[in-house]
């Protein structure tokens, strides 16, 4: 694959394609920066057909500026995600400042996931913005493209940024395999699979 060239600072979009819907509510509050030209929106289902997904999908983080976790059972069951995505997400993280925002979907059980936990989720209270039918998602959503148009215009390039919220992590710059062992609890790799 031909390495993409980012001209405005990039959103990554991580979720599972069985919070489809979710994800494109998301994107339509995102894309109002994208159209005022803050910042361009990323998620999987621009890859082209013939693509190489995996590759394309590690390019596109290394690129990022912010991610965005959309949380909920299935994103927190998620293989792919959580053996590929995360690890490489919270590593550039530790290492370079990304910016990595956790929204809380659908009520799930993510205080008990340990790397989750210790991370500062929108919407603040921690309360699902796709609750009550989705009375508030707009709401939030509407919330969260703001924060993320603010840090885009007043933030420093991510090598002079500080992780905003550090948490313990097995060495101060593990690799990305480190990392993948820490989330997953034991020393060897799994098989990544599809969402």
């Amino acid at each position: 694959m031909d390495r993409k060239i980012v001209q405005k600072p990039t959103i990554f979009i991580s979720y599972s394609h069985k919070d489809e819907d979710e994800k494109e509510q998301l994107l339509a509050h995102l894309s109002v920066l994208q159209h005022a030209g803050l910042t361009q929106v990323w998620s999987d289902d621009q890859i082209e057909a013939g693509h190489d997904w995996q590759e394309e999908i590690q390019e596109i983080i290394s690129q990022a500026r912010v991610a965005i976790l959309l949380v909920s059972a299935n994103f927190l069951t998620s293989e792919f995600i959580l053996g590929q995505e995360v690890p490489t997400l919270l590593h550039r993280r530790q290492i370079e400042g990304l910016v990595v925002v956790p929204v809380i979907a659908k009520a799930c059980a993510w205080r008990k996931v340990d790397w989750l936990a210790q991370l500062q989720v929108r919407p603040r209270d921690g309360r699902p913005v796709w609750r009550e039918g989705g009375r508030y998602a707009d709401e939030h959503l509407a919330d969260i493209a703001e924060q993320v148009a603010d840090f885009l215009e007043f933030s420093s390039p991510l090598s002079e940024l500080l992780p905003q919220y550090p948490f313990t992590l097995p060495k101060r710059n593990p690799s990305l395999k480190n990392f993948r062992q820490w989330l997953q609890g034991h020393d060897h790799e799994q098989d990544s699979l599809r969402r």
